[in-house]
């Protein structure tokens, strides 16, 4: 315990003066052009690691604060392009920290998407990384059109459900969590689980499916292509679906004819016990 509190001293001794030396090189350099979310994302990067601090989270972060300190100082006006490739630098490390450490993965995410937020403000990002979002988002609703209605009437047949499901968070908060724990440790297979002849149910196979590519300038005829394209695939996963749900219907039929057998099985056994017991006392 004192080791990692040592660390996490060190940390922040080191992460403060990365801030004070990025500080007085901004003012030298112009005040104006001071960088205030630069000093927000050291606070928060140490703030969000994970208990305890290892070496990997001190070396990523430090990393993260040399690479922002230094282009924030190298840069006056930065190019979008070096933007993209900073942030993308920063995204692939957190998923790296999240390959190469099971505890607190999102810890390094939330610090990826802090500087996110802090070089694009207004979700530049977002679309210089995916420009076809929108139309995707169209497309969906296209293909769907009552997907938005269905929520809607959702809430309306039940507008309690999201306060109900508040209300038993607040109740109980550690339900879920004690509950992925006794799932996560138990280990049996789900017959014995269940105390059934449970026939568990095959998981769902799906064939890979690859999209033609579009584009660097796409035209009206490539996004006519490409719809068409993802309209095949959707009726190929739907019928992918389809049979995989008569599938279960088959598996669960098999389910309920052996748990139906079984309760045969335990009447029987149960008259066969009350007969030996009415014998007995007969004969006493």
């Amino acid at each position: 315990m004192e080791q990692t509190n040592t660390d996490r001293a060190d940390l922040i001794e080191r992460l403060r003066e990365a801030r004070e030396e990025a500080a007085e090189k901004t003012r030298r350099w112009d005040a104006r052009d001071a960088a205030p979310w630069l000093y927000d994302l050291v606070d928060r990067a140490a703030a969000e690691l994970p208990k305890p601090v290892t070496k990997d989270d001190r070396s990523t972060v430090e990393h993260y604060v040399q690479e922002l300190v230094s282009y924030k100082l190298d840069a006056p006006e930065p190019a979008a392009e070096e933007l993209d490739a900073l942030v993308l630098k920063v995204k692939r490390n957190a998923l790296k920290m999240r390959k190469w450490r099971k505890e607190g993965p999102a810890s390094m995410l939330n610090a990826a998407a802090t500087v996110e937020r802090a070089l694009y403000p207004h979700k530049r990002l977002e679309a210089m990384l995916n420009p076809l979002a929108g139309f995707q988002k169209s497309l969906d609703q296209m293909v769907n059109p009552l997907a938005g209605f269905q929520k809607s009437l959702d809430a309306t047949l039940n507008p309690l459900a999201s306060y109900q499901k508040s209300l038993d968070q607040m109740v109980n908060p550690t339900a879920a969590l004690l509950d992925g724990h006794r799932k996560l440790l138990d280990t049996r297979p789900a017959s014995e689980q269940i105390g059934l002849n449970f026939v568990e149910p095959e998981l769902p196979e799906f064939e890979s499916v690859e999209l033609p590519p579009l584009p660097e300038r796409p035209t009206r005829e490539d996004f006519l292509e490409h719809t068409a394209a993802l309209r095949e695939v959707i009726d190929a996963l739907k019928d992918q679906n389809a049979a995989n749900e008569a599938r279960h219907k088959e598996q669960l039929a098999a389910s309920e004819d052996a748990n139906r057998g079984a309760r045969r099985f335990g009447w029987l056994g149960f008259g066969v016990a009350v007969l030996s017991l009415v014998v007995a006392v007969v004969a006493l």
